[in-house]
């Protein structure tokens, strides 16, 4: 009930002001991407393991506008899955020959725009990035700041809430039954002068289901650039009950890339602290470690990592007009084990919009008995 009456009210809001009808180019666009990528993965899961394989891709994206400036944007992902001898009778969201991760509708009521739909949530890439989520979101966007505040469904339960021990709590069809998880939150991204900007968000996660994992993240970023340099710094909190720990998680960084010539170096220090989980999608860690890359399996922080502190140093050059090389050195200090990475990678344009990528990377764990040593191939295109 607490959901429906939070939508109404949204909507009412929105509702209240004045509907502009705003010029715009009526017609649909597309963009999107496509790839092929091959792996190897030397001892990721236990000693003396390899797993070599395939997967592709093709994503298509289109974007149709009303002349009032109303708009609805949906994206295709056609055989988005692992090769495995059977792409015509494969089933399922994650090895479906097509499936849609993008639909939703956008509508301009004054300076306020509604969208609703299946769409993909980022707060930041280190706390919560691109995860899919149902929701309405409610923008504004003005010259130089842009406020997001959202209502979204994380779990509409329709099943029997079961204990650990497989003990029926709730059966679905009792009408009593609104174990859902919401989440509610607000995002702001302002821009400053000089290029300089910040990003501040709070989200609150309200589990009404008996494992009640419910709690509060928040953060802020901030970015820039001084004579050349491009920087960034984040902290951000993640309240114990989401962790599913005894403390509240405090995850934070400083990150910096330098220009030297047709080179640069990227640099990062960062810590996670008592359970906070870094997000899959962040960026500032290395091949192997982080599960980011195409070759990427291990989390920093959280009980994977335990309290961790690392730091990354990664140049990159251009050797000619089409090729990048880049290198980096990465060393993680955590309470489970600690890890040193060397990796290598490659980015050459083929034609415009379309790149040939390599990437290599190995782990060196102190107390593991396997070293993971990975190698990714990929063919890219954009359009």
């Amino acid at each position: 009930m607490k959901k429906v009456i939070a939508a109404a009210a949204g909507l009412m809001l929105a509702g209240t002001l004045a509907s502009a009808a705003v010029a715009a180019e009526a017609g649909v666009k597309f963009k999107g991407d496509a790839r092929a990528r091959y792996y190897l993965q030397n001892e990721y899961a236990s000693s003396d393991s390899e797993d070599t394989h395939w997967n592709s891709r093709v994503r298509l994206q289109w974007t149709a506008t009303s002349k009032g400036g109303a708009y609805a944007v949906g994206r295709f992902r056609l055989a988005d899955a692992t090769w495995n001898g059977t792409q015509s009778n494969r089933k399922g969201s994650d090895a479906g020959n097509l499936w849609v991760d993008k639909a939703y509708i956008g509508v301009p009521f004054g300076p306020i725009t509604v969208e609703a739909g299946l769409t993909y949530r980022n707060l930041t890439d280190f706390a919560f990035a691109w995860r899919g989520a149902d929701a309405v979101d409610f923008i504004y966007k003005g010259e130089n700041t842009n406020v997001r505040a959202f209502i979204q469904v994380e779990d509409e339960y329709e099943e029997d809430v079961v204990d650990a021990d497989g003990n029926v709590v709730q059966a679905a069809n009792d009408a009593d039954n609104d174990n859902d998880i919401m989440m509610y939150g607000v995002r702001l991204d302002q821009k400053f002068a000089g290029g300089w900007g910040l990003v501040a968000y709070a989200a609150y996660q309200d589990d009404q289901q008996f494992t009640d994992e419910s709690g509060t993240l928040a953060g802020l970023k901030v970015s820039g650039a001084f004579g050349g340099i491009t920087t960034a710094a984040e902290v951000a909190y993640q309240e114990s009950d989401l962790l599913g720990s005894d403390d509240d998680g405090i995850g934070a960084y400083i990150e910096a890339t330098v220009p030297v010539g047709p080179a640069s170096i990227y640099g990062i220090v960062g810590v996670a602290q008592d359970g906070f989980v870094v997000d899959d999608d962040f960026a500032g860690q290395g091949n192997v470690m982080g599960n980011f890359s195409q070759i990427s399996s291990f989390a920093i922080g959280g009980s994977d990592f335990g309290d961790t502190t690392w730091v990354v140093v990664a140049p990159k050059f251009k050797a000619t007009e089409s090729l990048t090389l880049g290198a980096n050195l990465g060393y993680y200090d955590g309470d489970v084990d600690s890890a040193f990475e060397i990796g290598l990678d490659a980015s050459y344009a083929v034609t415009d919009g379309a790149s040939l990528n390599a990437i290599f990377g190995y782990v060196d764990f102190d107390e593991a008995d396997n070293n993971p040593l990975g190698f990714g191939l990929s063919l890219e295109i954009s359009y």
